[in-house]
């Protein structure tokens, strides 16, 4: 049994395979919607432990897996407006479609500081392309 304040998830060997390849898929999905991953820390390490875990389904003991928890930045829309070149309107429109990860807390939104880097990034490479 794990220690009362650890944090972690313990996952099954017989299950660990499973989450890892729902995890891969979801990462695939939000590249394709979104153009490029927010950085997550500790993901490649985390996959890596789902693999041994899985790997492990021969009876052996579970694993638990821990990952250090970094939460991301959150931006206001006119920080998020200012750091991907657009106006806070579209900043507020592409949150509310979903384009920019994002969550309201009340009537204001949050902007995850890597989706609007990305978001200003990829804006330009096109803008660049496009010239």
């Amino acid at each position: 049994m794990p220690p009362r304040n650890a944090t972690g998830v313990e996952v099954p060997p017989e299950l660990a395979a499973l989450v890892d390849r729902l995890l891969g898929y979801g990462i695939e999905v939000l590249a394709a919607r979104n153009g490029t991953l927010p950085s997550v820390p500790a993901l490649d390490g985390l996959r890596a432990q789902l693999q041994v875990t899985a790997a492990s389904a021969c009876g052996r003991p579970r694993r638990i897996l821990t990952t250090p928890v970094t939460p991301a930045r959150q931006l206001t829309v006119d920080e998020a407006a200012q750091v991907s070149g657009l106006s806070t309107r579209q900043v507020r429109r592409l949150a509310h479609d979903g384009t920019l990860i994002a969550r309201k807390a009340g009537r204001d939104w949050q902007i995850d500081e890597d989706s609007a880097n990305g978001y200003g990034r990829r804006r330009a490479w096109q803008q660049q392309r496009a010239a």
